[in-house]
């Protein structure tokens, strides 16, 4: 059976991968922090790639954008593990 796709499903889809995306960028800061390197260039970077990243979203089917979603979490977890656990042996 196949289910219809409701736009609602969708923009849940699409919050769920920028929260992940979020939630990295925050790690990334933390990292650019240890690294010394400035956070507001990078999230300048971040920001302005906003609207393409809404067109290339659009252009996947939604079974891509889960996979996206939750591998983006899981990319996210791995990271801050691999993170804490040097940052703990400092």
């Amino acid at each position: 059976m196949v289910r219809k796709v409701t736009q609602s499903d969708d923009l849940h889809t699409l919050r769920s991968f920028r929260n992940a995306s979020s939630a990295l960028d925050s790690l990334y800061g933390q990292l650019a922090k240890a690294c010394f390197l400035s956070v507001n260039e990078y999230l300048s970077l971040v920001l302005m790639m906003r609207h393409w990243e809404e067109h290339a979203w659009k252009s996947m089917d939604e079974q891509e954008r889960i996979m996206l979603s939750e591998l983006t979490w899981k990319l996210y977890h791995l990271i801050e593990e691999l993170y804490l656990r040097e940052e703990n042996e400092k």
